[in-house]
């Protein structure tokens, strides 16, 4: 899977229109998340305004969901690659046809989440109607990008959708994001958000145990179920 820098020039071998897009969401970038935000100082999103800063943004393409799922093993390599000391600003944006289905889109987010948290990785899905507001205001919309997209990058102490692992389906995906996100960030967020974090994993871990039970005894009925008809 071919990987670029925002300020490269794009692969030959790529559709013209994939030069469309790839210029259509660097200006997203630079002009609307690094520019100042409405509602508090600072630019929309600092990480990609310091990630912008050390060169650290990296384009790729996907014109189905079959590419993604192809290259999200070399997605992963290439930001735990340890460069120089800004690595961890490294930013992956994987850009899709315009046109790209929003519900496979999400589910692809879905079932890459466990594989890119285990690796100490958040991954974002941006397109032009997503409706995740602010979480410094209901009516600001942050994550509308001009295609659909998908954004794998490290995991950071203040990112919000990390601080609620609410958003993860299944149980496990949230116990991994709880382990992995103690683990990188553990020392520098407060007591009260340590202390919800280990609510959230009793909580979980519970779930879990819950259904491998849940399992186990629907697996004994369908045994006994068999017995009973062959005897």
């Amino acid at each position: 899977m071919k990987i670029w820098g925002i300020k490269q020039t794009i692969p030959d071998n790529y559709p013209g229109v994939v030069v469309e897009l790839h210029k259509e969401v660097r200006s997203y970038i630079e002009n609307f998340l690094c520019s100042q935000h409405p509602l508090r100082k600072g630019p929309v999103c600092p990480f990609v305004s310091d990630a912008l800063k050390f060169n650290q943004i990296f384009f790729s393409y996907c014109s189905n969901e079959d590419d993604f799922k192809e290259g999200l093993k070399d997605y992963l390599n290439f930001l735990n690659l340890p460069s120089e000391s800004s690595h961890k600003l490294k930013t992956i944006v994987v850009l899709f046809p315009r046109d790209f289905s929003i519900a496979k889109l999400l589910t692809q987010q879905r079932k890459s989440m466990g594989s890119c948290i285990r690796a100490g990785l958040m991954l974002g899905a941006f397109y032009h109607t997503n409706s995740t507001p602010s979480m410094y205001g209901n009516n600001f919309f942050p994550s509308r990008t001009p295609t659909p997209t998908l954004v794998i990058r490290k995991i950071v102490s203040t990112d919000k959708l990390f601080i609620d692992p609410t958003c993860h389906e299944s149980v496990e995906d949230k116990l991994a994001f709880i382990r992995m996100f103690m683990r990188l960030h553990g020392k520098v967020i407060s007591q009260d958000k340590k202390y919800e974090l280990q609510i959230f994993h009793r909580k979980y871990l519970k779930l879990l145990y819950l259904k491998y039970l849940l399992r186990i005894i629907l697996i004994a009925l369908v045994v006994t179920g068999i017995v009973i008809i062959l005897y």
